[in-house]
């Protein structure tokens, strides 16, 4: 084992990755600043749910799989943090130790849920919603008229 080898090669190593690191930080606060300006775009007609009192908005939602941790829905809160709902607290304080849970949300900044969730994901999962939205418009239309249907039955019967 040649130690001045491993020196070299890691001093080497970190020249190349370390600003490399700053550069993705650099996008990455470009990147909330152009998050945060879509959102006020599309703010008044986007899907919302109130949590803790604020109006969110639903910002991403992970693929499908067996979440038992956390929820698959992505929302951001109107004071910049990024919120989804934590169904295990105390087994996603070992993975997240200072992580701050309120009412069983847990909030977190924008820029550390970018680092693993680039703008490019978020706005393909805007790009693919409308599609979604009136899949579930005809569903549920159809669903009302079923309903409407079977309500006008009733009360003839009744």
């Amino acid at each position: 084992m040649d130690i001045s080898q491993i020196v070299s090669k890691l001093k080497s190593a970190h020249k190349k990755y370390e600003p490399i690191l700053e550069t993705r930080s650099e996008i990455i606060e470009e990147e909330v600043t152009l998050l945060l300006k879509f959102i006020e775009k599309i703010y008044s007609f986007t899907t919302k749910k109130t949590i803790n009192e604020r109006d969110c908005v639903l910002i991403y939602m992970f693929p499908a799989n067996d979440r038992d941790l956390i929820s698959d829905d992505v929302y951001l809160s109107p004071d910049g943090y990024i919120t989804y709902q934590v169904f295990n607290k105390a087994a996603y304080l070992e993975i997240v130790n200072n992580a701050n849970i309120e009412n069983g949300y847990v909030k977190v900044p924008i820029h550390y849920f970018l680092e693993t969730v680039p703008l490019i994901k978020i706005l393909k999962f805007f790009e693919k919603r409308p599609s979604i939205l009136f899949d579930r418009a005809y569903e549920t239309d159809e669903l009302n008229e079923k309903r409407r249907s079977l309500i006008k039955q009733l009360k003839e019967i009744l």
